[in-house]
């Protein structure tokens, strides 16, 4: 169990707000759960309000691969500490997929905006966790290790060494090397004129700025969407008194 001193839980509003302090940056699925669960067996006035997370997850896939955690706020969500800028702060969940649902039980967004933050919350639809082999202070043994690599694609390992069965079957011509990875998804991000003339990676550049970066012009019908790093104006509008955009010009570049 890892509790976390960084970690506190407003009970008072609704969503309840889970704070991680600054300047801590990341936190795991794993953290967060233990650490909530301590949480609310140490504080009596919890006792009070409804449970504030559910979680399921680490069936056992053999081979030491577990499945991944999937946590549920209840009525909660994650929030990291507001910065007080200029320059934004990126902050990560790992460990799984953390989802929220409110009082009602509708689906809603796990991460609590704050100033001066963003937050990659890394979800995946098939997680998974690899675990070390039993006993206090065990680890793998750097064969075992390779094995696993070798298993999962990694490194471009080819050659099997000796091997136990379970994690020595795989196929070979499968494996992809580091750079053949980086290829492919960079291949795919810069594919041309994807959608309406821009690739992939431009798309998310617009969206990230958008989304994430500093406005500015809203006030005089001329917004402005900085890029993330506040080194360009990533999307410049014109708009009526409607706030309708009239024109728009991007620069994905």
């Amino acid at each position: 169990m890892a509790f976390r001193n960084d970690i506190t839980i407003n009970w008072s509003v609704s969503p309840r707000i889970i704070t991680v302090a600054a300047p801590s940056t990341t936190v795991s699925l794993q953290d967060l759960d233990d650490t909530l669960r301590n949480l609310e067996a140490a504080l009596p006035t919890a006792m009070q309000f409804p449970f504030i997370l559910s979680a399921a997850g680490k069936n056992d896939l053999g081979g030491g691969l577990l499945v991944g955690i999937t946590l549920t706020l209840q009525n909660a969500q994650l929030a990291f500490a507001a910065r007080a800028g200029p320059s934004f702060i990126k902050c990560s969940v790992s460990g799984g997929n953390l989802v929220a649902v409110d009082s009602a039980g509708v689906i809603i967004d796990a991460i609590s905006p704050a100033a001066f933050t963003w937050v990659l919350d890394d979800k995946s639809t098939s997680a998974a966790l690899i675990v070390t082999a039993s006993g206090a202070g065990a680890d793998w043994t750097d064969t075992e290790k390779q094995q696993i690599r070798q298993r999962l694609g990694l490194d471009g390992a080819t050659v099997s060494p000796a091997a136990t069965p379970s994690l020595a079957t795989f196929d070979r011509q499968l494996i992809l090397t580091a750079a053949e990875r980086t290829a492919i998804a960079n291949a795919m991000l810069d594919l041309g004129s994807a959608v309406d003339g821009l690739t992939l990676r431009q798309i998310w550049r617009l969206i990230l700025a958008i989304e994430c970066g500093k406005t500015s012009g809203v006030d005089v019908n001329a917004p402005k969407f900085r890029d993330t790093l506040d080194t360009k104006n990533r999307v410049s509008a014109t708009t009526d008194a409607s706030g309708n955009r009239t024109s728009v010009t991007l620069d994905p570049s």
